[in-house]
């Protein structure tokens, strides 16, 4: 809702008149942005997140609800993010009074939208998401030949023998690569096998790909409720290679994004 100015005149007995203004507006989470669950004004793939956290959590339904990129008010759940202090009306994206993978629907319908004074200020975009859990373990796209014309498969590896990732619940990284190697349109993500979960048992997981920009956002989160300690193949990436033979270094292959 946009702020509303008003303005109150007073005069006293000696008929000497005076204006104040004064301007109303509600609060920026006061209203379901379908898709932002993390409420930052912006819906990208951190907000499958909190889908995660408050998965089969039940509320309020949200009256007249839709996933079309617009303020929508509706009553405010008793539940919210610990930290963060979102409500879970947020999170119940299309508004029916349950959190679950239906929520995804309004993050890949709105990817990109944003709303209010959000400015697209990578820093800010990026350290808004960060979080009390840091990754130390190796984070990278296993090596290997790729030939030209054929489809290759590459294992996204978070955690090594001797240096796992320890209470992981969700993560949001994004893949980078040379748009001059991999065909347009080509990249893709499968989350199983996976030593995060199951996917779509005990696992959920969302990408897209933006190949103007040789990157792919990912995120992946456990719906159990339940952290979960491992290494090794997290997922697994297919491209389709355009040009001569490149071998992907570790460093190269992966740039990381946000953990919960």
């Amino acid at each position: 809702m946009a702020p509303i100015t008003y303005a109150l005149a007073v005069e006293n007995t000696e008929g000497c008149r005076d204006t104040a203004y004064f301007t109303l507006a509600a609060l920026d989470d006061a209203c379901v942005w379908p898709g932002d669950t993390d409420t930052n004004k912006v819906v990208d793939h951190f907000d499958l997140l909190n889908i995660g956290l408050g998965y089969d959590s039940l509320g309020p339904l949200r009256p007249n609800a839709s996933l079309l990129w617009e303020a929508q008010p509706g009553p405010d759940w008793l539940q919210q993010t610990p930290g963060t202090g979102v409500n879970y009306k947020h999170i119940d994206t299309n508004g029916d009074g349950l959190v679950n993978a239906d929520d995804t629907l309004a993050i890949t319908q709105n990817w990109g939208a944003t709303h209010g004074l959000w400015a697209p200020d990578e820093e800010d975009e990026w350290t808004s998401h960060q979080s009390d859990l840091l990754v130390n373990a190796p984070f990278y796209i296993e090596p290997d030949t790729l030939i030209p014309g054929q489809a290759i498969e590459l294992e996204v590896v978070l955690g090594e023998n001797g240096n796992p990732v320890e209470d992981l619940y969700g993560l949001a990284f994004s893949i980078t690569y040379d748009t001059s190697v991999v065909e347009v349109g080509s990249a893709d993500i499968l989350f199983d096998p996976s030593w995060l979960g199951l996917d779509e048992v005990d696992l959920i997981g969302i990408h897209k790909d933006f190949y103007p920009e040789g990157r792919m956002d990912v995120a992946m989160t456990r719906i159990d409720g339940m952290e979960i300690s491992g290494e090794g193949q997290l997922a697994t990436l297919f491209i389709i290679v355009q040009d001569d033979v490149l071998l992907w270094e570790k460093e190269n292959g992966t740039e990381s994004g946000s953990v919960a």
